[in-house]
């Protein structure tokens, strides 16, 4: 009796076995559906840009036959047009002048002069343009200025770079078209040109000066609304601080917003039209090396969203060991 009861059970604990290997094998686990949340990865909320796009001159001035002029209507398509223009052309044979021999307004000939917010550093004049060799003499540029002139009875176009805060000029020749350059600056049957004189900002010597052109006389410009359109601090939390979940948001006694992981800290201002973005360890997560801050500050640009507006370089700021890039519209 006892016999078959141990048989039994060793053959149900058999069946039992073979029951349950069979489930574990067929089994399906009913997962539960995740309910959808709102989390934005790596939002672009502006568009990427490259070192060209960012740099523009504030002003262009074609000099000729004694005159100055500028183009008041659509100033800023005119700027790009004439920038644009140049842009790629191939600079070569750089000499470097002594400081006499800088760019004076009071020189004859022609010549379209582009002038700078800021100056811009030398690497970026090797992306504008097509520089042949890699002594170019000169580490920033403020200013650069056409010109035309004859060799021989050869005529061709020469440019040169100009840094009033080094106080020196670079002289290289160009492949820009002769006939092109003459169309560019005949500026007497053009109604779009107006005349301007120069107004010196700055003096710093040995003939450098930092000028700015203002209209001999009163002229009309149009007015311009532009409507904004609001983004939500939701999207610029996710892409300006690494883990959103711990940052905390303060109302200031004024109205503004602050938000802040203990690190980094975000400024809305002016009732929401200005954002302050302030990351104090930029500095020590990104190795420039010898590179310009500008080439640091339009990588984490486009890393973080983009731009959102027609931005172009202004000017950078130092406080003892601190910089700070500003792009403006």
């Amino acid at each position: 009796m006892i016999e078959r009861i141990k048989t039994g059970t060793l053959w149900l604990l058999i069946l039992l076995s073979i029951f349950l290997t069979i489930q574990i094998w067929t089994f399906q686990p009913n997962y539960a559906i995740l309910k959808s949340t709102e989390y934005i990865d790596n939002t672009q909320i502006g568009e990427e840009k490259k070192l060209q796009q960012v740099i523009r001159p504030k002003q262009v001035v074609v000099h000729h036959e004694g005159g100055h002029y500028f183009s008041p209507l659509d100033s800023f398509d005119f700027i790009d047009h004439f920038f644009e223009e140049y842009s790629g052309a191939v600079l070569e044979q750089f000499i470097l002048l002594p400081n006499i021999q800088t760019f004076s307004r009071h020189e004859s000939g022609s010549k379209i002069e582009f002038i700078f917010p800021t100056s811009i550093p030398a690497e970026a004049i090797k992306e504008i343009f097509q520089i042949s060799g890699n002594q170019v003499f000169i580490d920033s540029v403020d200013r650069i200025v056409l010109f035309l002139t004859s060799e021989q009875g050869k005529e061709q176009i020469d440019v040169k770079l100009i840094s009033n805060d080094a106080q020196m000029v670079v002289q290289a020749q160009t492949n820009i078209s002769v006939s092109k350059f003459k169309e560019d600056i005949q500026v007497e049957s053009n109604d779009a040109y107006y005349k301007v004189f120069p107004y010196d900002v700055k003096l710093f010597g040995n003939g450098f000066k930092k000028t700015v052109y203002l209209p001999l006389e009163s002229h009309y410009v149009n007015s311009v609304t532009y409507l904004a359109k609001p983004i939500p601090t939701e999207h610029f939390k996710q892409v300006l601080f690494s883990d959103p979940n711990f940052v905390k948001q303060y109302l200031q006694s004024n109205g503004e917003e602050s938000f802040t992981d203990g690190n980094r800290m975000v400024n809305i201002l002016q009732g929401g039209n200005v954002l302050r973005y302030i990351n104090p360890t930029i500095g020590d997560l990104i190795e420039r090396g010898n590179k310009h801050i500008l080439y640091s500050a339009l990588d984490f640009l486009n890393a973080h969203g983009g731009f959102t507006n027609s931005f172009y370089y202004d000017s950078t700021k130092s406080f003892g060991s601190t910089e700070e890039v500003i792009f403006d519209s």
